[in-house]
């Protein structure tokens, strides 16, 4: 049986209601009431309420269910949901629905892998108690979720995202380095490099901005491209860029000079025909138990300085701190 059969009535016995002077005629009430529910887009399903045996359905309940109508006449409702909901929707009709009156409302899952939203509401009769059950299709509103979700990812890699170089920014770099911190605690080092390009404020001060900016798409290409998936490149701020790596100690030197090398071997052309070679110093130095990554950058900052100081154009790492040292930083 469905919304759309309508029990019959004696039109003799028919009362009238009416609004406003308008008779209206009780079957064709009931009738209207039957049609309006059989359109309503939720699913609508009647139960016995303790033998969960379903009465009667809307045509959304079908839809939703993905039977014909004779298939869930005098079915129970558990059967038509997964294995692991049925057990805990049986369990919460006898536990926890009051017939009196209290709702229950629940996220479940349908036999056919349909998310619905499952509303229960007892509704007593005159002899018996019947479970008036509502099946709102979920799917919508996780698409919908699932977009949002997409659109703030989306914002969330543009907040960190340097719009000239398309690195990682100072913003990026810090929920890099963090994240690398939280894996370093299970046995998984990393080394913070800086590189800072040389004589830059010369590059603009004598070529201009706009091949300053070139210069620092070169070095970030080239940085980029020396780097694994699992390393983290950023532009920390004009023309200092921070690289994180989990690698062996022993290797970080090793990369830095690769890196140093690739940027060295990419010069830029002018517009008289000459080219301007670029170079970078980099300092570096490797994550220890003790320290924060505020320390860590110190330090590498520190093995930048040094670069710097001992003629640019090379890389400086600064060796392991004593733990007592460590302590003291942290």
């Amino acid at each position: 049986m469905t919304f759309s059969r309508i029990p019959d009535v004696d039109a003799e016995k028919a009362g009238m209601l009416g609004t406003a002077g308008v008779p209206i005629n009780t079957h064709r009430a009931l009738q209207c009431l039957r049609n309006l529910i059989d359109i309503w887009p939720d699913g609508v399903l009647v139960c016995d309420f303790e033998s969960l045996r379903i009465d009667e359905w809307n045509s959304a309940a079908r839809h939703l269910i993905d039977v014909q109508g004779a298939a869930i006449e005098g079915s129970r409702l558990p059967q038509w949901f997964l294995s692991s909901d049925r057990r805990a929707l049986q369990r919460r009709i006898l536990q926890e629905l009051d017939k009196d009156g209290d709702t229950l409302r629940h996220n479940m899952t349908l036999h056919n892998d349909t998310p619905v939203e499952i509303t229960l509401v007892p509704m007593r009769d005159t002899d018996a108690i019947s479970l008036i059950v509502v099946l709102r299709d979920r799917r919508p509103y996780l698409d919908h979720l699932h977009t949002v979700k997409r659109q703030l990812a989306k914002a969330e890699e543009l907040i960190s995202q340097d719009a000239l170089t398309g690195l990682l920014n100072r913003l990026g770099f810090e929920q890099a380095i963090e994240e690398f911190m939280v894996e370093a605690q299970s046995d998984k080092p990393f080394a913070l490099m800086i590189a800072d390009i040389d004589h830059f404020k010369d590059i603009n001060d004598t070529y201009g901005h706009q091949l300053g900016d070139e210069a620092l798409k070169v070095v970030a290409a080239r940085l980029a491209e020396q780097l694994r998936d699992d390393d983290a490149v950023a532009r920390y701020g004009g023309e200092e860029f921070c690289i994180l790596m989990a690698v062996p100690d022993t290797q970080v030197v090793e990369i830095a000079e690769r890196v140093r090398h690739a940027v060295a071997a990419t010069p830029i052309g002018l517009g008289d025909g000459s080219r301007l070679t670029l170079t970078i110093s980099i300092g570096a130095t490797y994550y220890q138990p003790a320290l924060s990554a505020d320390a860590m950058f110190e330090r590498a900052d520190e093995a930048l300085y040094e670069a710097k100081e001992y003629g640019r154009n090379r890389t400086v790492m600064l060796q392991p701190l004593p733990m007592s040292a460590a302590d003291e930083e942290e």
